[in-house]
């Protein structure tokens, strides 16, 4: 294979992943059409997910004493096999739904709508991440050197003559511009674009509010009902545009929509430095211009996530470090053998420790994140509870759509009402024969019982259970930006490590501690 071919296949990379995503939408399409028609067919049910409380099992498994475990074996067994257990359930339960609802289940215009903004928001974050080998591997076949002849020659294939009409290099050459224009300069207009969509949706929205705030205390109801479809169509368009490109808007505050474009514009510097300077000068601008980012975050700190802030910042102090050390590499003029090996344990050292604090925050954002989650859901069910409980059937499911739009993708629905048949008082005064009816009653959703059974999916096996993919729902990030809103970087560093939390985190693990002295304790006491 010539070095043009494996040049061109491998620079049509981002075009191979637009192709598998429009295919990946196509497929879906015609699975949709046919399972429409043919899914009623299929008998298969869904399986419930499991909760915590089937694991608590686990907890009266060792009620009869086994000689064959020990204390530490039991108590490991209660704490951490039982959820591992749960995970890996859970998995190969979603696994079987997914393959049944392949067979089974139909999609609706709405779905196939998500479906579609969600490939769109893959494609873009994908570009994002292959942006700066993109355009390296676009801007290759300009690496040329200049021969005794006057000849250029490419350096990644030195039988090769750049600058010329004919040849190999001429081959090469519209793809390189088709690859600047689309994903250079394409990019970059595209980022224009959003910006400009996002404002002008955001500025209709708040127009067609004030509209109605004025128009209700004229009470002109009809005027007010079609400001209302308005401002209904126009939080739809909203909630499209984020689905469409979340990663790209969602990521930061609403005032620094535009940062990715900045990120963008500082790896599209990085990859023209590295393709048309000599290595010293890469070095000396990539320190200018990391430098500039770095005192750019602090000042603006533009992501929403207190975490992620903190994460770009110790990656770029990483860079700007790593790209000093290289510069000291480059020159080469330590003034001692042992000042230039300190110098490399100090090089290695910034990128061991960079690396595994980003990672080790990240696992911790996904935890904290998860947590926080948790809790909301759990306080908007006793909201809820508190607020609605008596309400009908039809009405509390309208409310649980409010708060919780993707459960109803994922859990359970009764398809079968329970009736009774409710006597009339014979001594009732305005009773009439002719108008006897039978009531159905049926039971209250957030009634401790119905909780219990709906928690996640209906622990009954016999009730119908429904089950959606997640690249079908229509959840959107939400905007609250409470969590960082004015804080600047030095205020999420020493929340982040403030001491108070550390106390916090110390009682919790002598609780936790307690919790298992008393589990040994018990232990102990059913071997004895």
């Amino acid at each position: 294979m010539t070095f043009v071919t494996k040049w061109i296949l491998i620079t049509c990379v981002p075009f191979y992943f637009l192709f598998a995503f429009i295919v990946l939408f196509i497929f879906g399409l015609i699975r949709g059409l046919i399972v429409n028609k043919t899914g009623k067919y299929v008998t298969f049910k869904y399986k419930r997910f499991k909760t915590e409380d089937d694991i608590a099992m686990l907890n009266h498994s060792f009620d009869e004493t086994d000689k064959k475990f020990s204390t530490r074996m039991k108590i490991k067994t209660v704490l951490f096999v039982g959820h591992i257990w749960l995970m890996c359930v859970n998995i190969t339960i979603w696994c079987r739904n997914m393959l049944i609802w392949m067979l089974k289940e139909g999609v609706s215009k709405e779905q196939t709508k998500n479906f579609l903004n969600k490939i769109i928001n893959a494609f873009t974050a994908l570009i994002s991440f292959l942006y700066l080998f993109i355009i390296q591997q676009a801007s290759q076949i300009f690496v040329c050197t200049n021969q005794a002849d006057q000849s250029w020659t490419l350096n990644a294939s030195p039988d090769i003559i750049c600058f010329v009409s004919d040849g190999q290099w001429s081959q090469m050459l519209p793809l390189s511009i088709i690859i600047y224009l689309v994903f250079g300069l394409g990019y970059v207009l595209l980022f224009v674009v959003l910006f400009l969509r996002s404002r002008y949706l955001l500025n209709q929205d708040a127009k067609i509010r004030s509209q109605i705030q004025k128009l209700e205390s004229t009470e002109d109801g009809a005027e007010i009902l079609i400001l209302e479809g308005k401002l209904e169509n126009v939080r739809l368009s909203i909630k499209n545009f984020k689905m469409q490109f979340k990663f790209l808007l969602t990521r930061f505050k609403t005032k620094y929509i535009y940062w990715e474009l900045i990120i963008t514009a500082r790896k599209l510097g990085i990859a023209v430095l590295n393709t048309f300077l000599p290595s010293v000068l890469v070095l000396v601008f990539g320190l200018v211009i990391m430098f500039l980012s770095l005192l750019l975050h602090i000042h603006t700190v533009p992501f929403r996530k207190k975490f992620h802030n903190l994460m770009e910042y110790i990656v770029l102090i990483c860079i700007v470090l790593t790209l000093f050390f290289g510069l000291l590499f480059f020159v080469d003029q330590f003034p001692a053998e042992g000042f230039k090996t300190f110098c490399t344990f100090l090089a290695i050292s910034v990128l061991v420790v960079g690396t595994v604090a980003v990672v080790c925050m990240s696992v911790i954002d996904f935890f904290i994140r998860r947590r926080k989650e948790n809790q909301l859901e759990k306080s908007r069910r006793e909201e809820i509870r508190a607020k609605f409980g008596d309400l009908k059937d039809k009405e509390l499911e309208a409310e649980y759509r409010k708060f919780f739009p993707s459960m109803f993708d994922n859990i359970d629905k009764s398809q079968e009402e329970e009736e009774w048949l409710v006597e009339v008082n014979p001594l009732f005064e305005a009773q009439d024969e002719e108008d006897e009816d039978e009531w159905v009653l049926t039971v209250n959703p957030l009634s401790e019982s119905a909780l219990k059974d709906n928690d996640y999916m209906d622990l009954d096996e016999e009730k119908e259970i429904k089950f959606t993919p997640p690249f079908y729902s229509s959840e959107v990030e939400s905007d609250n930006e409470a969590e960082n809103a004015d804080q600047t970087l030095n205020q999420i560093i020493s929340d982040v490590f403030s001491v108070k939390r550390a106390h916090k985190n110390i009682k919790a693990a002598k609780s936790s501690g307690k919790k298992i002295i008393r589990i040994v304790k018990k232990l102990r006491k059913r071997q004895l």
